[in-house]
């Protein structure tokens, strides 16, 4: 929906190039990237290793009164929409290998491209991104987060994406 906002408000889109095959393609791709990877990234973000630390660190931003019940609440809202949409029904060594599976098929698919489909970034690698950023770049010893900066070429397709879109942070 920001996208389409994005686009229709300024006259730009991303995707104006790719053939009908491709814009499936980047459908199916967003979907697996939005709808199931990250059900295995939130379920390691929060309730993987260093969950606990990354959850109090959030609430410290909070004002007082709020920070002492919050992390409790967002972890029982989290732990009902993990298990509402399925992944959380399973035990944690499954949902580290789906998301591991996700990465393989990324990394496979990425192949040796600068973007996932072509030369020039579309809508799919600003998905991408969005997700492969946070996995590689948050801290702490996580299978699921490691495993994402073991594969070569998504490492380097984060760096291009993170020099591209955001230099400031380099």
């Amino acid at each position: 929906l920001i996208i389409r906002y994005l686009s229709e408000t300024y006259g730009v889109d991303p995707d104006a190039r790719l053939s009908a095959g491709d814009r499936a393609l980047a459908l199916a791709w967003r979907r697996t990237i939005e709808e199931h990877y990250h059900q295995a990234f939130e379920h390691q973000l929060f309730f993987g290793r260093g969950g606990a630390e990354r959850l109090q660190q959030f609430a410290s931003t909070m004002p007082p009164v709020v920070r002492s019940i919050a992390p409790a609440i967002m972890l029982r809202q989290f732990r009902n929409q993990l298990w509402a949409r399925g992944v959380g029904r399973h035990v944690e060594a499954d949902i580290i290998a789906m998301g591991q599976s996700d990465l393989d098929a990324a990394s496979v698919f990425l192949g040796d491209r600068p973007y996932f489909l072509g030369d020039q970034p579309t809508n799919i690698d600003a998905c991408a991104f969005g997700f492969l950023g946070v996995t590689v770049y948050v801290e702490g010893d996580n299978p699921l987060f490691r495993h994402a900066a073991s594969l070569p070429n998504l490492m380097a397709y984060t760096e291009r994406m993170r020099a591209r879109y955001f230099p400031e942070t380099r």
